[in-house]
């Protein structure tokens, strides 16, 4: 506390004394080692999540092609029955696949003469149009009632039909869009709607 005195006039004045200072803070130091590191685990950590969201995103996207071509093969299925009353067997089997014989890494536009179809038969028999260039390969084959369809496996499963009291058809859809040469196959039939897909996302 400062010490007071009295000037001529008796006024209290007070004696400034000697003042110390704090002295400044100093300079905010640098990140130390321990706090880059955590900085650095955090950015990996979340580019991880990103990327595995981007992967989650565009493998949906790529499935949904294949979908709904399935969904659009059936229903041009159906109406071609309703015209001709039977479906159309365009394919040679399910490995058959239009417009690429051979999916990958790329896309293939549609339209052009399919090359492996049955002898009379091409896919522009059915109102099926995308909206651009396809990732996967597409199939489908049909057979009268009486008739067995072919079986097919999904996740290590043999998926087989009986004999069918009415005409029947399958449809089916490859792709390998990663490239590694391990495909993805999706199938739907005339037995109902459920959609039977083997290695979902390769």
């Amino acid at each position: 506390m400062g010490m007071h005195d009295r000037d001529a006039n008796g006024t209290a004045t007070a004696l400034v004394g000697n003042v110390t200072r704090q002295p400044a803070r100093e300079r905010s130091r640098g990140f130390t080692l321990v706090e880059l590191m955590t900085v650095v685990t955090i950015v990996g950590i979340l580019s991880l999540i990103a990327v595995v969201a981007y992967r989650r995103v565009t493998a949906s996207a790529r499935m949904s092609e294949a979908t709904g071509m399935i969904h659009n093969t059936r229903a041009a299925q159906e109406r071609y029955h309703a015209e001709t009353q039977t479906y159309a067997d365009i394919s040679a089997d399910l490995a058959s696949t239009y417009p690429a014989t051979a999916p990958g890494a790329f896309r293939t536009g549609w339209g052009a003469a399919c090359s492996n179809c049955k002898a009379g038969m091409d896919w522009s028999v059915l109102s099926v149009r995308p909206d651009g260039p396809v990732l996967f390969g597409y199939s489908t084959i049909s057979g009268q009632a009486g008739s067995t369809p072919p079986s097919f496996t999904v996740t290590g499963s043999t998926i087989t039909f009986p004999a069918s009291a009415t005409d029947w058809y399958l449809v089916g859809a490859r792709g390998d869009y990663d490239g590694n040469g391990v495909a993805c196959q999706l199938y739907g039939t005339s037995y109902g709607s459920q959609l039977f897909i083997d290695r979902e996302g390769e």
